[in-house]
């Protein structure tokens, strides 16, 4: 498997896995009206006082105990997934 392969594939998975994070947390955030989707959608790539306000907020319970979410695994996602394109990229321009 090449590189750009795993580093594609590693990407996604993340990305799955911090969507599915995000939504565990701001989908109750959402539904008690402590932010709107759209505020909440800001929140899976930011850290802001807003986005943690409405989560010590919510006090509702959430699945697996997650209370919390932080964006750092969106953007290693994100970089894991550009990091791919580029070694793609490099590796078509190389031959």
């Amino acid at each position: 498997m090449t590189l750009p392969r795993v580093l594609g594939l590693l990407g996604a998975a993340a990305l799955t896995i911090a969507a599915g994070w995000w939504w565990l947390v701001f989908r109750q955030v959402i539904d008690n009206g402590y932010m709107s989707l759209s505020g909440a959608v800001l929140c899976a790539g930011t850290s802001s006082a807003a986005c943690d306000l409405a989560m010590a907020l919510c006090g509702a319970k959430h699945p697996f105990g997650i209370e919390t979410y932080s964006a750092n695994l969106f953007w290693l996602a994100l970089a894991s997934l550009f990091a791919s394109l580029a070694a793609r990229t490099y590796t078509q321009l190389a031959d």
